[in-house]
């Protein structure tokens, strides 16, 4: 019994676990939700860090610098990430991690950016709204970035003046529902397999101390034949020696 609660409560430790996970993502989510956002057109430089939510106007972006997507075997799958050059302020520029259902919409800005630049179109871009929260580049993101910035023509002295290696990832912060519903369905599959495992050791658990009572009560039923078949074996013994007497008696 205890090899089987303790598979059980094993069993159910790692799914809870799970369904806690996804229970703290979504309390992170709704945090982030319920945040009053930074102006992200009227913010300054100093403002700029990991965690900060901002809400916007995107004016323009300069083109996808990176793709991030997933592979099996060498074979990409699933769909792709990409990330954007925006810029910020007057004279800086940093990264936008987008979504699928923005990325269309971010090179059609692209190509109005290309256009008007070229004195193609009279018109500026179309603005964009944006709202997400700004993260931290790593050395890798950082590199992709100043190498396309580079490839526009911006010295090395110049991107260590205007680059800011910060992303704002894109996000509507509604995830926490979705967060909260596996999570609370993981917790619940983790009671409900404690319970279950629990209730089928608990009838092993019965059914072995019946069957340890049977074979104690069978035990000593043998006992007890052992004993009485003793005692009988006695009295043919004292039978024999009376039968071995009876011969004499006669003689006499």
């Amino acid at each position: 019994m205890r090899r089987n609660s303790g598979r059980a409560i094993g069993r159910m430790v790692v799914i809870a676990i799970i369904g806690i996970v996804f229970i703290v993502m979504g309390f992170l989510d709704l945090k982030d939700a319920n945040t009053e956002p930074l102006d992200f057109n009227e913010m300054t430089v100093s403002q700029v860090e990991s965690g900060a939510i901002v809400e916007g106007e995107l004016l323009a972006n300069y083109g996808a610098f990176m793709e991030s997507y997933s592979t099996k075997y060498g074979v990409k799958t699933g769909s792709s990430t990409y990330y954007y050059v925006i810029p910020f302020g007057e004279n800086h520029f940093m990264a936008l991690r987008s979504t699928k259902s923005l990325d269309s919409v971010l090179e059609k800005q692209y190509d109005q950016v290309v256009a008007y630049l070229n004195y193609e179109a009279d018109s500026f871009p179309e603005e964009i709204d944006i709202k997400g929260k700004i993260s931290k580049m790593d050395s890798e993101e950082e590199g992709y970035f100043r190498s396309y910035l580079s490839q526009l023509g911006y010295s090395s002295a110049e991107l260590d003046s205007y680059v800011l290696p910060y992303i704002l990832g894109i996000s509507s912060f509604n995830s926490h529902k979705f967060f909260f519903a596996i999570g609370g369905v993981f917790l619940a599959i983790g009671v409900i397999v404690l319970l279950v495992s629990l209730k089928s050791a608990k009838k092993a658990a019965v059914q072995q101390q019946a069957f340890n009572e049977f074979a104690a009560t069978n035990q000593n039923f043998d006992n007890n034949q052992q004993f009485t078949g003793y005692n009988s074996a006695v009295g043919q013994d004292s039978q024999q020696f009376g039968g071995y007497s009876s011969p004499t008696d006669g003689q006499n």
